[in-house]
């Protein structure tokens, strides 16, 4: 599991403060390389292709690209309307 660094700010204090906490609904909707190319039957070079060229949404977490599921499937859908 991957942790993730939150800042909020306390608004009767309005100060920072870093809570370190893990979101498994974030993670759970977040795909790999391979999880993207398998779910899309396509080879992962093609999803690294994509990627490059900014054809598929993705972000890069620690080094490693990663897709959110439902990004996924809404561009499925823009791309089968046209």
């Amino acid at each position: 599991m991957t942790l993730i660094w939150e800042y909020t700010t306390v608004p009767s204090q309005n100060t920072f403060y870093q809570t370190k906490t893990e979101s498994l609904m974030t993670y759970e909707n977040l795909m790999t390389m391979e999880e993207v190319a398998n779910y899309l039957k396509v080879k992962k070079r093609t999803i690294y292709g994509w990627v490059k060229n900014g054809k598929i949404p993705a972000m890069k977490t620690v080094g490693q690209w990663r897709f959110k599921k439902e990004n996924i499937d809404a561009w499925l859908e823009q791309k089968q309307r046209g």
